[in-house]
């Protein structure tokens, strides 16, 4: 009986080294798709696999979070957005464009998470922030006229259609409006 569970005992054993010696593989071979070394990060003990791993865990916390907040909690006080694209009152209210809203914020605080524990030179990382800071203001969506509730709004009220040549409505939405086109500015036409 001793035999056998020595037996049992010591394949756990090779398993459980075999298990380590895959995640030590594929650890490496993460780091250098990624262009980093291996070993740990200016005196840190993270690897690649590790800062992969809290990045899904906590973009996955705050996707369940704000699942959670999908519910009504008559207790808990309702903020309002600080960022200026989103003051139009459908944005707080609707819950469709609460859903684009917060998936856009959530995804946009995420996407600069990643820049920021990007493992480059400093310079690199100035770069990647100014990119990835580009790419989401660019991708904001009250950039769409799809996901812009402003735009929606003064096309039903205009009776103009947002399917011809985006100048067209875009002239239509700026003379039935005081500001200019999303995404444009007036001062340089």
């Amino acid at each position: 009986m001793d035999r056998s569970s020595a037996t049992g005992s010591e394949y756990f054993e090779s398993l459980m080294k075999a298990g380590q010696q895959a995640v030590k593989q594929f650890d490496d071979t993460l780091a250098s798709a990624m262009g980093v070394e291996a070993g740990p990060a200016k005196g840190e003990d993270i690897s690649p696999l590790t800062v992969v791993t809290d990045l899904q865990r906590q973009y996955w916390l705050q996707i369940m979070g704000f699942w959670k907040g999908m519910f009504p909690n008559p207790s808990a006080a309702t903020g309002q957005s600080r960022d200026r694209r989103f003051q139009d009152e459908a944005w707080q209210h609707s819950p469709y464009y609460d859903l684009i809203k917060h998936s856009y914020l959530q995804t946009s605080k995420q996407l600069a998470e990643i820049v920021d524990q990007a493992q480059v030179d400093d310079k690199s990382k100035l770069q990647l922030r100014f990119y990835a800071r580009q790419f989401i203001d660019a991708m904001s969506p009250s950039n769409f006229p799809a996901t812009n509730p402003d735009v929606i709004r003064t096309a039903i009220r205009t009776r103009s259609a947002l399917s011809g040549p985006p100048d067209a409505w875009c002239r239509g939405y700026s003379r039935s409006t005081t500001r200019s086109c999303p995404g444009r500015r007036s001062e340089l036409r």
